[in-house]
């Protein structure tokens, strides 16, 4: 038994449009839009057919179960429902789904691993105005 732990990390540039609409206390903000991912890179070990642990870190091997270290764009949604406090303070909640094109695996590699992304943000919204 060998226990290993995977970090699959990523920068991304959001092209999101929104719309936001409310009343005095309750605001609602819906947006949609393009997640272009600008580079992806991993660490940590999984199996091969053999069942032995084989490296996927970013840069260390040349293994065919490595990740892309670009997986081009994906699509993303949420809705934002706004508390507002104050004039400037809002709390806020924001279930969002992403939906990636294609997969992290590379080509060459028979099994096609997507990763899709379901969320919850909430926290606390300042506005500067």
């Amino acid at each position: 038994y060998k226990t290993t732990y995977n970090k699959y990390r990523s920068i991304d540039v959001p092209v999101l449009i929104g719309y936001e609409l409310g009343n005095g206390k309750f605001h609602a903000n819906f947006n949609a839009g393009l997640m272009i991912n600008a580079y992806s890179w991993q660490k940590g070990e999984v199996l091969d057919t053999s069942y032995n642990p084989v490296n996927i870190t970013t840069g260390k091997t040349n293994s065919p179960y490595q990740f892309k270290t670009n997986i081009g764009v994906g699509f993303m949604a949420g809705m934002s429902v706004y508390y507002k406090l104050n004039d400037k303070l809002h709390l806020l909640a924001e279930p969002y789904f992403r939906y990636n094109l294609t997969p992290m695996s590379k080509e060459k590699f028979t099994l096609k691993q997507k990763y899709n992304t379901a969320g919850l943000r909430v926290g606390v919204r300042l506005d500067l105005q």
